[in-house]
């Protein structure tokens, strides 16, 4: 994970731990000389915006030669998959302030396994107190290397939960587990679990 945010950084290792997925803390500064091809998942962090960490393919780089999943969060997310050129990256999405989904498909398991996450009945599922956002636009074609997830309540055409080429996923949101509800929070480590194993 990286993120210059102590407090946040804290509170993603902390869920992460709580459920039993072991966690290591690499600063952007730091990626140059760590062996990510050793670790199951990457979690690219929402507050590596600030650092103006993304910028061209040189940056990139390592993680792309690891082969590993990559979960990006927020604005820092989105600006690395913007690097790489993909639909779920930068300049692809708009920005707001939406702290749930509506939930796409509420049989995929994604949203029961490991952890079973209570899928309301209109499929609007509250993930955040509060939250900044970013949804990717995919209308009124969704290309067939991605896969949606959750889209805006009540906005099929903007997407905050979105996978590519089944190995990177958005989690379009920008705020941290102290901000999230207890469903949002099995539905991150779910997120995690799966991705992790490739299991999409």
């Amino acid at each position: 994970m990286f993120q210059p945010d102590a407090e946040a950084t804290e509170s993603f290792r902390s869920l992460l731990m709580s459920y039993g997925c072991p966690t290591t803390l690499i600063g952007v500064d730091d990626v140059a000389t760590a062996a990510l091809d050793s670790y199951d998942l990457i979690i690219v962090a929402n507050d590596t915006k600030y650092l103006g960490a993304w910028v061209d393919a040189q940056s990139v780089l390592p993680f792309e030669d690891s082969g590993k999943p990559i979960i990006g969060l927020g604005q820092g997310g989105y600006d690395f998959f913007g690097v790489l050129d993909l639909w779920i990256g930068r300049p692809n999405g708009g920005h707001g302030s939406r702290n749930n989904i509506e939930v796409i498909d509420p049989n995929c398991s994604l949203f029961s396994t490991p952890y079973s996450v209570d899928i309301p009945e209109n499929r609007a599922l509250q993930l955040y107190t509060e939250t900044d956002h970013i949804g990717i636009y995919l209308w009124p074609t969704i290309p067939e290397t991605v896969t949606v997830l959750g889209s805006e309540v009540n906005d099929y055409g903007y997407f905050p939960l979105v996978i590519e080429d089944n190995r990177y996923l958005l989690w379009g949101f920008t705020e941290s587990p102290l901000k999230m509800t207890e469903e949002e929070k099995r539905l991150f480590i779910n997120v995690v679990i799966r991705a992790s194993n490739n299991a999409w």
